[in-house]
């Protein structure tokens, strides 16, 4: 199941109007954990191609790094 845009954004606009500190990355990541790890057995490189649920996915972005970084931002990315 695809989730419209529209309800990504409204979901946006909700978290906004309560004054959260969150960060929306809008982008066509289909239900995968995107990163930025080199293609492997792990990890194939197509952001847009449906895959089975949880898949890790090359797509240039690191989201457990971004999560990492927005939860301890004083951390030196050396450490993670």
């Amino acid at each position: 199941m695809v989730v419209p845009n529209e309800l990504t954004i409204a979901q946006d606009l909700f978290y906004d109007h309560y004054g959260s500190n969150v960060t929306f990355v809008e982008n066509n990541y289909v239900h995968t954990w995107p990163t930025d790890v080199p293609e492997s057995q792990f990890a194939v490189k197509d952001c847009e191609v449906e895959v089975p649920y949880g898949r890790i996915i090359n797509c240039g972005h690191d989201v457990a790094g971004d999560i990492l970084n927005h939860l301890y931002p004083n951390i030196d990315g050396s450490t993670v």
